[in-house]
């Protein structure tokens, strides 16, 4: 027979971890509504380093607007800017809940990343291999927006579960 002092720890352990997992429903909500909102602010501004820096300046590249220095010189800010927005990102407290859309932001930052430094090193390519090199770094930008995408719906999702609303704006592209 285990002397009833010795089951007090464990007993004790037990009940933090029910009243632990049984948060009440508003902290939930309110956990889950400041993380979907701090997200959505980061996510804002990842979406303009793509949206107002790469994208156009891709265009630009391949009209020979830009020169290559110059676009390898901003593909260097760009993956400093995605990496400061992936630090913030982890230093967001997501829920568990939404844990896995934390992995897949930080998957989809880092995969931009990769694709911003093939896109650079396609630019470095000679003149006439520079168009098809471009070409062979889309699907790394698409991976990129494909997780992204995979991480907005999974918190879209639970909140909607949770009969709140998402503060992700429509996609800009």
């Amino acid at each position: 027979m285990i002397p009833a002092i010795a089951l007090a720890p464990l007993a004790l352990a037990v009940a933090l971890t029910v009243v632990a997992s049984s948060a009440p429903r508003s902290d939930q909500r309110a956990a889950f509504a400041t993380y979907a909102n701090a997200a959505a602010t980061l996510a804002k501004d990842g979406g303009r380093i793509v949206v107002e820096g790469i994208k156009p300046r891709l265009a630009d590249l391949y009209a020979s607007k830009v020169s290559v220095v110059q676009f390898v010189s901003e593909a260097q800010r760009w993956h400093q800017e995605i990496e400061h927005v992936r630090r913030a990102f982890a230093h967001l407290r997501a829920p568990k809940a939404l844990r896995p859309a934390a992995r897949r932001f930080d998957e989809a930052l880092h995969q931009y990343e990769r694709a911003i430094d093939a896109f650079s090193d396609a630019a470095k390519q000679p003149a006439d291999r520079v168009k098809s090199a471009m070409t062979s770094a889309t699907p790394v930008a698409q991976a990129a927006d494909a997780l992204w995408d995979q991480a907005e719906a999974l918190v879209e999702t639970t909140l909607r579960r949770w009969g709140l609303t998402s503060p992700f704006a429509a996609p800009i592209k």
